[in-house]
């Protein structure tokens, strides 16, 4: 999904801004993360942490 538009920062100024947004699974995040160096990835959901979100943990390798 990418989202674009014209905008106007805080002085009035207008300015282009262009990003991309993506949206990954679980699975997918928790893979990246071990790909990443980090192990042991688990996820906490909403109604234990209070976030909207489900959060991913996971640790440094040593």
């Amino acid at each position: 999904m990418q989202f674009s538009g014209p905008f106007r920062d805080s002085n009035g100024a207008s300015r282009y801004v262009r990003t991309t947004y993506w949206a990954l699974g679980q699975d997918r995040l928790a893979g990246l993360a071990v790909e990443a160096g980090f192990v042991d990835p688990g996820w906490r959901m909403p109604q234990e942490t209070g976030f909207f979100q489900p959060l991913l943990v996971a640790r440094a390798s040593k």
